[in-house]
């Protein structure tokens, strides 16, 4: 009868084991899950601010002789391009204490996981540069 009782102790035992193991692979592997997105979201976060920088470097140039000679025809078509890009949503060209010299825009996309990217991203970008010649 002893054998019988260590033998259903020993079962008992492997069960609590066998959940405890299971439990703490479950939540290391979940913790594991959400660093690697949270380090994801920040490395695609860096590649958006890259991204937005190198197509404000493109335009710089244009949008200066655009501003330069107060030609908003020019600055829509220099700010249409940017349009073509699907995470912009507006752009301008500002010429300061003045109305803008030219403004494109187009509505927000919509998806099904909008509010989960939001809640992960800033759900807008505000980029500038400036047609300073001045500036360094």
């Amino acid at each position: 009868m002893n054998t019988e009782q260590d033998l259903n102790l020993k079962q008992k035992l492997s069960m609590k084991l066998l959940k405890v193991v299971l439990l703490a692979a479950f939540c290391l592997g979940f913790a594991l899950s959400l660093i690697q997105i949270f380090i994801d979201a920040r490395q695609s976060s860096l590649a958006i601010d890259s991204e937005a920088e190198q197509m404000l470097s493109m335009i710089r140039e244009p949008s200066l002789r655009a501003a330069y000679r107060i030609e908003p025809q020019m600055g829509e078509e220099i700010l249409t391009g940017l349009l073509e890009h699907k995470s912009v949503h507006v752009a301008a060209i500002k010429i300061p204490d003045e109305p803008e010299l030219a403004v494109v825009e187009r509505p927000l996309s919509t998806s099904r996981y909008r509010q989960f990217s939001d809640y992960i991203f800033e759900p807008i970008r505000i980029y500038r540069v400036s047609l300073d010649t001045r500036a360094p």
